[in-house]
């Protein structure tokens, strides 16, 4: 069974609260970090490979962009 790549990112911003974003295309979690640099306190950065069924349900979430 194939897997996808599911990027992630966790931003801490100034009001010290955890955002949380998920995308398919690294590219999407880029662009956000280089828009916002200088306006977080911290980033938490990471990838990893998911079966389709995993996919579909990551997709779904609010986070997923």
């Amino acid at each position: 069974m194939p897997k996808i790549r599911i990027f992630f990112i966790e931003i801490i911003d100034l009001n010290g609260q955890k955002q949380r974003l998920k995308s398919d295309d690294y590219n999407k979690i880029l662009n956000f970090v280089h828009r916002h640099r200088g306006k977080v306190n911290g980033i938490n950065m990471g990838n990893r490979l998911v079966d389709k069924e995993s996919f579909v349900k990551i997709k779904a979430e609010d986070c997923f962009k």
